[in-house]
């Protein structure tokens, strides 16, 4: 329930480059309640390179990778 944890949580995310954080963080950018969330979030996905990912979408592609044992989601 931590905004201040979700925002800088996003951006370490955004940091670390890891493409298995796209879904989550674009559904802070679709759902969360906090501005300063949601423009972390965004920025995080801008450095991931996902800035128009949609959530659901996002998140079947990763379940799909888990599936399909993708070594890229799987690291």
């Amino acid at each position: 329930p931590d905004a201040f944890l979700r925002r800088n949580v996003a951006l370490t995310l955004g940091r670390i480059g890891d493409a298995r954080a796209v879904a989550p963080l674009a559904m802070l950018v679709r759902t969360d309640d906090d501005s300063g969330v949601k423009q972390a979030a965004s920025e995080a996905l801008a450095a991931l390179g996902a800035s128009d990912a949609a959530p659901v979408t996002a998140f079947l592609e990763m379940g799909r990778g888990y599936a399909d044992r993708d070594a890229r989601r799987l690291a």
